[in-house]
């Protein structure tokens, strides 16, 4: 099989004008580049470019595909959209968060050279993007995801050092995942028996009717200052202000209540549990 890399930028919330089109295209010259994309596929050589730096400037999302199993997203946010503990998510170097003016851009990273591999990368782009949407309202599900994600892969590479490592908090929803999600859940390639064991921590979401009349009680304190920016906001087309608004109103309300933390070593048991469930015959089979 040839090398193939697939590189995929998109920009939401400001369109590249066209001098910045013209910057980036000193990085490809066969790269499809538009206001709002930057896509290129490669099965020889490599991209010039240093994505970090494309996201830091013009993009707000990336991917990154290649046939020897990385898998990369890179989201940026408005800082505002989350609260300090964005952090506890992170695992170096699967999932790490970058602060960069008023933006957070997190880093998804999954690696597995043992994978099957197909090169229909095209697509995923169109999956992942709402993420974006999701983290801005302050959804901690996908960092949970990456989370989960990050702790499978190490270990599958032998990391031992679980003893004094304990989970972050658990985000409700788990067992309700968004298409987004769901595809997130995909892409990095999460275990299904490590999301079933971390599910069990997570608290159903609550009711449309709930969150609506919280939402409800929440906007009448406002004061008219704040209400008048979000609607300025919407008015012109700036979504992502008021995403970013909102987001305060809702900051608490995708977190499990009263959730005693668990170790990643617990964690990690209670899925090999449910794997050897599922499983039996095989896992008699690898006892013998």
């Amino acid at each position: 099989m040839s090398e193939y890399q697939y590189f995929e930028f998109l920009a939401l919330d400001t369109p590249l004008s066209k001098r910045m089109q013209s910057e980036v295209r000193k990085l490809s010259t066969r790269a499809v580049i538009t206001p709002t994309t930057f896509t290129n596929t490669y099965h020889f050589g490599d991209f010039r470019g240093d994505p970090r730096k494309m996201v830091h400037k013009c993009y707000d999302l990336h991917i990154h595909v290649t046939s020897w199993g990385t898998r990369r997203l890179m989201v940026k946010v408005p800082a505002q959209s989350f609260s300090e503990d964005a952090a506890d998510y992170t695992v170096e170097p699967y999932l790490e968060v970058e602060s960069i003016g008023k933006h957070l851009v997190f880093d998804f990273t999954h690696e597995d050279d043992s994978a099957d591999f197909t090169d229909a990368a095209e697509g995923w782009m169109a999956s992942l993007a709402r993420v974006r949407d999701e983290m801005m309202m302050g959804d901690v599900r996908p960092l949970y995801l990456g989370w989960l994600a990050a702790i499978g892969t190490r270990q599958l590479d032998g990391y031992d050092e679980w003893e004094h490592e304990r989970e972050p908090s658990v985000p409700a929803g788990l067992e309700a995942l968004t298409a987004p999600q769901e595809a997130l859940t995909d892409y990095l390639r999460i275990d299904t028996h490590l999301l079933a064991a971390a599910r069990e921590a997570s608290s159903p979401l609550a009711s449309k009717t709930q969150t609506t009349a919280g939402l409800r009680r929440q906007i009448a304190k406002l004061p008219e200052a704040t209400k008048n920016k979000i609607l300025l906001a919407v008015a012109k087309g700036e979504h992502a202000v008021a995403r970013t608004e909102l987001a305060r109103l809702t900051a608490d309300a995708g977190r499990s209540i009263d959730q005693q933390p668990r170790t990643v070593v617990a964690l990690l048991e209670r899925a090999d549990q449910l794997r050897q469930s599922a499983h039996p015959r095989r896992s008699r089979r690898a006892t013998r």
